[in-house]
């Protein structure tokens, strides 16, 4: 069971829109995959699944003995497990972060367990970074953002983390960017995906769907196959259909 950790440096770059649509990526690559929103204080993970409520959290979990690990496990259509955060602020009282590495360790057995991180190094985020053997950075192609990553990866090298690499996430491809080769040379880190901006993303949320279930032949899908391919040690081959489907969208348009 591979436990990977989904980081960033701040907030607001697309972490949990990545986290989500990986996973339902390593499913339709017939892996078994469990997901759990780490960011307890602003847990948004499960919204990108269509989950608003849920009777047992995570934060159940947090609280000794309070609950069982199998209430707070939900199946997905696509076949994705959440561990899901509470939305109330009240279910933050009595909760420790710090027994998310109990938790995990208690997971019915999956191919992958991904955690959605809190951004930053703080102790939710640190928390996950425990709780995990790998590590997978999501950033935006901006200095800000980018240097942030320095901040983690100095953590996680502490932790003894295998890092994956990283996700450039939101990516406009304007002259004012970094590119990946410029990133890789700030953080010392190898980029392994670049994920284009698109609407699509942003009506994830709305919608309730990940970017993967809403267009699965989308230029974002497929490089968040393309990923996963990559995480799982598989070859991935774009099918011809996805091109098809992508020049009748175009045409759609027009119409």
């Amino acid at each position: 069971m591979r436990v990977i950790t989904i980081a960033s440096g701040k907030g607001g770059v697309g972490k949990t829109t990545v986290t989500a649509n990986l996973a339902i990526a390593l499913a339709k690559l017939g892996k078994s995959v469990t997901v759990i929103d780490g960011n307890i204080t602003t847990p948004h993970l499960a919204m990108q699944f269509g989950m608003f409520y849920a009777p047992t959290t995570l934060n159940d979990l947090l609280k000794e003995k309070s609950a069982n690990i199998i209430d707070a496990l939900y199946f997905h259509e696509s076949g994705v497990r959440i561990i899901p955060g509470s939305l109330n602020v009240r279910d933050l009282q009595g909760v420790d972060i710090l027994n998310l590495k109990r938790i995990v360790k208690e997971i019915p057995y999956s191919d992958f367990v991904l955690i959605d991180s809190a951004p930053g190094i703080g102790r939710e985020a640190v928390a996950a970074m425990q709780s995990a053997s790998e590590i997978l950075y999501v950033t935006n192609p901006n200095i800000a953002a980018a240097s942030d990553i320095i901040k983690i990866s100095e953590v996680a090298k502490e932790i003894g983390l295998k890092q994956i690499g990283i996700v450039l996430n939101m990516v406009k491809r304007k002259i004012y960017e970094l590119s990946a080769s410029e990133i890789e040379e700030i953080t010392g880190i190898p980029v392994i995906s670049s994920i284009p901006y698109s609407n699509l993303i942003e009506q994830s949320y709305l919608l309730g769907k990940t970017v993967i279930e809403q267009k699965p032949y989308s230029k974002e899908s497929i490089e968040f196959m393309k990923l996963a391919a990559y995480i799982a040690g598989e070859e991935y081959k774009v099918p011809l259909s996805s091109y098809l489907h992508r020049i009748k969208d175009f045409f759609s348009a027009f119409f």
